[in-house]
């Protein structure tokens, strides 16, 4: 059975948001409209680290994924409301929560 990356990072996205909603609490009202492309890229990372987990080198992991939180947390940042903490807190939630959904996924083709 293949996996549906589609529908994954769909899944993915929406936990990673709503893992950060539980740090963000009202804020996240405020960055809704740039912290969700910025969630979704941040999904997409995580996809592209599991599909080519295999090929890829630890460094060449920890490279892409914290390369990508810092963007994500430099979107959060731009907004006044937000602290670097916070910003942190937020990104870290919502990495570990888009983790958990990619690798359910890459599990279930085993």
């Amino acid at each position: 059975m293949a996996i549906d990356w589609g529908a994954t990072l769909k899944l993915a996205a929406t936990s990673g948001i709503a893992a950060a909603e539980g740090v963000l609490h009202t804020e996240l009202a405020i960055v809704a409209p740039a912290a969700k492309a910025a969630f979704g890229a941040l999904a997409q990372t995580a996809i592209e680290i599991e599909i080519e987990r295999a090929t890829f080198s630890p460094s060449d992991i920890k490279l892409l994924e914290d390369n990508q939180k810092l963007a994500v947390q430099n979107v959060l940042l731009g907004y006044q409301d937000i602290g670097i903490v916070v910003a942190e807190a937020a990104v870290a939630a919502a990495w570990d929560a888009i983790m958990a959904v990619v690798t359910t996924a890459a599990k279930t083709v085993i």
